[in-house]
């Protein structure tokens, strides 16, 4: 773009060049997907674009060569959304966490924590020296009782091979979730002990609360 043109006059703007060099600078991050994800990421495109749009990112999906790509715009303001962004399109491309679930993290509506959980760089097995035998089953039995485990915390949880995400309003809820995760895929504690026991919990907590409106 060149500033003034059409005008006669050449004096340029103040600090012209830093205002150029500011708007052209892009911040981008692209993320590959499998072919299984197509109709996923086909049918969520047009709600996950708009959401985009709507913060000024920009929002690429290649089907034929299996990626996605975020990038910032001069419509962007929010210098953090783009990390958001790069955080959606990877639930989008790794995880079945649905699309309104995506666009509420987007939006910061919802905290979120993507766990590695196998053998990737930075998972738990990895870290661990988990043998995979007793990482395959400790993640059963974790996904075996993720239902009970979503409600009590009330959370969003997907297991999804070698992670699994928690996504929700509390904060704590979410962090809560990977101290289960943890414990459960490397200290190997029977999540069903732990579904019993935040049970126990939230049984004693409804109690006082009905004592204490009965007291009031």
């Amino acid at each position: 773009m060149e500033i003034g043109a059409g005008h006669k006059s050449k004096m340029p703007c103040p600090n012209s060049e830093h205002m150029e060099s500011e708007k052209s600078e892009v911040t981008s991050f692209t993320e590959s997907f499998s072919k299984y994800h197509i109709p996923k990421l086909k049918d969520a495109w047009p709600e996950v674009e708009s959401a985009l749009q709507e913060h000024g990112i920009s929002y690429t999906l290649n089907l034929a060569e299996l990626y996605m790509t975020v990038s910032t715009t001069p419509r962007t303001k929010d210098p953090d959304i783009i990390h958001r962004a790069r955080e959606i399109i990877v639930l989008l491309s790794k995880t079945t966490t649905p699309t309104y679930v995506v666009i509420d993290i987007l939006n910061g509506d919802m905290h979120h924590d993507h766990i590695k959980t196998g053998y990737q760089e930075g998972g738990l097995a990895a870290i661990h020296g988990i043998k995979k035998e007793r990482f395959d089953k400790r993640r059963i039995r974790f996904f075996e009782n993720v239902k009970d485990l979503a409600c009590l915390m009330s959370c969003h949880l997907y297991v999804n091979g070698n992670t699994v995400t928690a996504a929700g309003t509390s904060l704590e809820h979410v962090k809560l979730v990977r101290m289960v995760v943890e414990r459960c895929y490397v200290e190997n504690v029977n999540p069903a002990t732990i579904v019993s026991r935040l049970k126990m919990r939230k049984d004693m907590l409804n109690v006082e609360r009905r004592l204490q409106a009965l007291l009031m």
